[in-house]
């Protein structure tokens, strides 16, 4: 939800906000909006090191989001990735090929 709601917010009025599958395991969130400058991108997803802007309507950030989003991720076997650039940004969301919540969802 974190990871759409900053789509949302990073995106100006007009805007186009995507969520589609990007493959079997995979789901992303694609924006046109201002992007994620290249210098925050290797601290993006770290506790200790504050990475947030002010979104497209002046809206203040946490920083911690992304974080914690990357540590689900993470705690179920998979992972985020991003992709950034003039034209927006697309995160992935990596789900891993078996998952035990999935699973017992399934039954």
């Amino acid at each position: 939800m974190n990871i759409l709601s900053n789509a949302i917010k990073f995106t100006k009025r007009g805007g186009v906000v995507t969520i589609f599958q990007s493959g079997p395991k995979t789901v992303a969130v694609s924006d046109t909006g201002v992007g994620v400058s290249e210098a925050l991108l290797p601290n993006l997803f770290r506790h200790d090191v504050k990475t947030t802007g002010f979104g497209a309507e002046g809206e203040a950030g946490t920083g911690l989001g992304l974080p914690y989003c990357m540590d689900v991720m993470r705690a179920h076997g998979g992972g985020i990735r991003v992709g950034t650039g003039p034209g927006g940004t697309v995160f992935f969301l990596d789900f891993p090929p078996e998952s035990p919540v999935l699973e017992q969802s399934n039954k």
